[in-house]
């Protein structure tokens, strides 16, 4: 419903909600570095995925989605911290993904039970599902959920716009896309924010929290 270059963007506020939601619920505490640093790399994320004409695909419906997706988000690290003073990252990485089966499968039954059916498995996608499992599924909120109790949610999220630019440097290996200017810049403007967002600690609590 929406391009890709501006579902990035949309996406990439995230690290901007978060801060406000911690420190309304966890009083975690960003210097005007940070905030400055997370500012920088989300006009960094704008500067990589952006077109040259500053054209983007806007279908309201769409754009709704991608909020709502936004809302849900900073919702979900705001619980990850709550839950990480109760339970290890590998036991709510896998709480959430059995949960996760019982909420998917009446939407898989309603919308694509008949695709599902009629579908050929290769081996192709049978390795691709194991390795979005393993990465995606599992070892990515492993990390995910063991960063947000060790760095706090706002530094820790500041770290999700590294995805387009981990994006547009995997294109130009795997996919031969072009490394322009523009998006070379633009790496540089998010890694600079991210270093900025990363100087000190969120509060002097968090100096203290062991691995």
């Amino acid at each position: 419903m929406v391009s890709s270059t501006l579902a990035a963007v949309i996406v990439s506020t995230i690290p901007l909600f978060v801060p406000v939601g911690a420190s309304v619920f966890f009083g975690e505490k960003l210097t005007p570095l940070n905030i400055s640093g997370i500012l920088l790399s989300f006009l960094g994320v704008i500067i990589v995925v952006i077109n040259r004409d500053f054209s983007f695909g806007a279908n309201p419906v769409g754009i709704l989605l991608m909020l709502g997706a936004v809302f849900f988000a900073v919702g979900y690290t705001l619980l990850v911290k709550k839950l990480m003073s109760r339970y290890n990252a590998f036991s709510l990485t896998t709480y959430q993904n059995l949960l996760g089966i019982f909420f998917f499968l009446p939407l898989v039954a309603i919308f694509e039970l008949k695709p599902l059916l009629n579908a050929i498995p290769t081996t192709k996608a049978i390795i691709s599902l194991i390795c979005l499992a393993i990465f995606g599924s599992s070892l990515a909120f492993i990390f995910y959920n063991y960063s947000v109790k060790n760095l706090g949610a706002s530094k820790a999220n500041i770290f999700t716009n590294i995805i387009p630019v981990l994006t547009a440097v995997f294109s130009y290996f795997i996919l031969d896309e072009k490394m322009t200017f523009q998006k070379i810049t633009g790496i540089a403007v998010v890694l600079t924010g991210l270093l900025l967002s990363q100087i000190g600690r969120v509060n002097k609590k968090e100096r203290f929290v062991s691995p």
